[in-house]
């Protein structure tokens, strides 16, 4: 498999910072599951095309992540305009 593209995994570590999930690589593998599912031909084909070229498994995974992301996407989507920064935009990209 080829080297890690950080875009990949940006919205998994996002996820986990709003949830406030820390599990390592480790802790997912002893609590994972086997699992038995049938799916379209067409549609592994081009998820693990999308995925760069990554096994069934993995990309059955990344997908499965992008699911529970996007109900944390969504409840941040809700919170737009709610919240209240001590600092302007400006300072913040000052800070960079």
């Amino acid at each position: 498999m080829g080297e890690a593209k950080p875009w990949r995994h940006a919205h998994c570590m996002v996820w986990r910072k709003a949830t406030g999930e820390r599990a390592s690589s480790e802790a997912m593998m002893k609590a994972a599951r086997k699992i038995t599912v049938e799916v379209p031909g067409d549609l592994l084909e081009r998820a693990q095309r999308a995925g760069g070229g990554t096994g069934i498994t993995q990309t059955v995974r990344m997908g499965l992540q992008l699911v529970a992301a996007s109900h944390t996407y969504a409840r941040l989507r809700q919170l737009r305009g709610k919240v209240r920064f001590s600092r302007t935009l400006d300072e913040l990209k000052a800070d960079r």
